[in-house]
C-alpha cells in the first residue's frame, strides 16, 4: 500500500505540495469524522428513539438541498474554474456562478414549501420551528459545501482542515448546550444546528471578502456563457440527485412507515457510524484529487492526459479498496466496543449490523473514484443512465426488503445498491472503452 501512494503522489507535480495537502485533508477527515461521532453520541444519549428518528428524518431536506442543488453546481463549477481561469475570464466565470446560486436559491425555497406540505400530511410533522432550522440548514450546508469546493480548486487545504475543525467544535458545543440547558427535543437540536451553521457560512463569507472573492467587477468581456456551461454540465448529476435522494432517503422513510421512528432511530445509528466514516473519508479523497485530475484531462480531448488520468483513477481506487476491507474487519471484531463508545448502550444489539454498514459505504464511494473518469472525459449523460438505473433498483429494493424483513433489510438494501452501482460502473466503463 505505500508504493501505491508512493505511485499516485508522483502521477503528480510538486510532490511536497501534495504530501501537504493529503495531511490537510487528513487533518480535516478526522475533525470531520470527530465531530459527526460527538454529536451522534450526544443525541442517542439525550434523545428517544422516537425523537432521534423524527431528527434523522427531517434532516433529509439538508441532504436534498445538496444531491439534487449544491451538489451538482459544486460539479459544474469545479469543472469549469480552471477552464475560465486559463482563458482569463475568471471574474465573469465567478459572477455568472454566483448569479447561477441565487436562483438556485430561489428554487430550494419552494421546494422546502413542498416538502414541509408532505411531511404534515403523511407524518402529520408540522412544527414550524422544526421546519425554518431545516431549511437553514439545507441552504447554510450547501452554500459552506460550495465554499470548499472553491477552496479545493485553488488548494488550499489548510484553510478547509481549519474550517472542518471549527465546524465540528461548534457544532459539539451548540448541539451540547440545546441539550443540557433546554427540552430533550428534536427541534431544540435542528435549531442549535442551524445556528452553528449559519456562524461558520459568515466566517467563510468574510474571508472570501476579505480576499476579493466576493464583489468582483468585470475587467472584460467574456465571450463564454458560463451559467450555461456550468448548467449544461451540471443538470445530469441534478437529475441522478432526484433519484440518488429518493435511494438513500428510502431506507429511512420506508422503516417509517413500516415500522416506526424508533427503528430509524436504530438505523441511524448504523447508518451513521457504519456508512459515513468510510463514505467520508474516500469521498474527501475524491474532492482533493479531483481537481487535479480534471487540470490533467484538460477539456478531455487530449487522449494522453485522459489516459494518465484514468491510470491514476485506478489506483485510487485500490486505495478506496483496501480502506473498506481494513474498516470491516476492524468493525466485524470491535463492533459492540464502537457502539458502546459513539452512541447510548441501548444500541450495542446492532453490533452484528455495523460492519456490513462499513462496506456499503465504502463500496459505493469506491464507484465514486471510478465515476471521475466519466467526468474526466465529459461522458456526463453516459453516467447519469448508470445513477438513475441503480438509484431506481434501489429504490425498489429497500421497499422489498424493508417490508418483509425491516432493519435487517434496509442493511441488505444498502449493500445491494452499493454493489450494484460499482458493479454497473465498472462493466459501462469497459462498455464505453474507458481504460479504469
Amino acid at each position: 500500500m505505500p508504493k501505491l501512494l508512493k505511485k499516485i503522489i508522483h502521477s503528480f507535480p510538486s510532490n511536497k505540495k501534495i504530501i501537504n495537502e493529503f495531511f490537510w485533508v487528513l487533518i480535516g477527515n478526522i475533525a470531520n469524522i470527530a465531530g459527526i461521532m460527538a454529536v451522534i453520541k450526544l443525541m442517542s444519549y439525550f434523545l428517544t428513539p422516537n425523537e432521534y428518528g423524527l431528527y434523522y428524518l427531517g434532516i433529509t431536506v439538508s441532504v436534498f438541498a445538496t444531491q439534487i442543488f449544491f451538489g451538482p453546481f459544486g460539479n459544474g463549477f469545479t469543472r469549469y474554474y480552471l477552464i475560465s481561469e486559463n482563458n482569463n475570464e475568471l471574474n465573469s466565470f465567478l459572477i455568472s456562478s454566483y448569479t447561477l446560486l441565487i436562483k438556485l436559491t430561489k428554487i430550494i425555497i419552494i421546494s422546502s414549501v413542498i416538502f414541509f406540505v408532505f411531511l404534515y400530511y403523511f407524518y402529520g410533522i408540522g412544527n414550524f420551528i422544526y421546519f425554518i432550522s431545516l431549511f437553514l440548514i439545507a441552504i447554510l450546508t450547501g452554500y459552506t459545501s460550495i465554499v470548499y469546493s472553491y477552496f479545493h480548486i485553488i488548494r488550499q487545504r489548510r484553510i478547509i482542515a481549519f474550517y472542518q475543525i471549527f465546524d465540528a467544535l461548534i457544532k459539539i458545543i451548540f448541539v451540547f448546550s440545546s441539550l443540557y440547558f433546554f427540552d430533550k427535543k428534536t427541534e431544540n437540536v435542528l435549531v442549535s444546528i442551524a445556528i452553528g451553521s449559519l456562524f461558520i457560512f459568515l466566517h467563510q463569507l468574510k474571508y472570501l471578502y476579505k480576499n476579493k472573492v466576493i464583489n468582483l467587477k468585470i475587467q472584460q468581456k467574456s465571450n463564454t456563457n458560463w451559467a450555461k456551461n456550468i448548467f449544461d454540465f451540471s443538470y445530469p448529476f441534478a437529475i441522478w440527485g432526484i433519484f440518488g435522494w429518493l435511494q438513500i432517503s428510502s431506507d429511512r422513510w420506508f422503516l417509517g412507515y413500516f415500522k416506526s421512528s424508533a427503528e430509524v432511530a436504530k438505523y441511524a445509528i448504523i447508518f451513521q457510524l457504519g456508512y459515513y466514516p468510510p463514505s467520508i473519508v474516500i469521498g474527501n479523497l475524491v474532492q482533493t484529487i479531483t481537481p487535479l485530475l480534471y487540470h490533467k484531462a484538460g477539456d478531455g480531448n487530449d487522449l494522453d492526459s485522459l489516459t494518465e488520468s484514468s491510470s491514476v483513477t485506478k489506483k485510487i481506487t485500490f486505495i478506496s479498496i483496501f480502506i473498506t476491507v481494513i474498516g470491516f474487519l476492524v468493525t466485524f471484531f470491535f463492533s459492540s466496543y464502537f457502539l458502546k463508545l459513539l452512541s447510548n448502550s441501548k444500541y450495542v444489539e446492532l453490533s452484528n449490523l455495523f460492519p456490513y454498514m462499513v462496506v456499503s459505504g465504502g463500496v459505493f464511494a469506491t464507484a465514486q473514484i471510478l465515476s471521475i473518469d466519466f467526468q474526466s472525459r465529459m461522458k456526463i449523460k453516459q453516467l447519469l443512465y448508470i445513477k438513475i438505473g441503480t438509484s431506481l433498483f434501489g429504490v425498489l429494493f429497500s421497499g422489498l426488503t424493508i417490508y418483509y424483513f425491516g432493519l435487517i433489510g434496509s442493511v441488505i438494501s444498502s449493500i445491494g445498491f452499493s454493489s450494484c452501482y460499482l458493479f454497473a460502473i465498472v462493466y459501462f466503463s469497459k462498455w464505453l472503452r474507458i481504460k479504469v
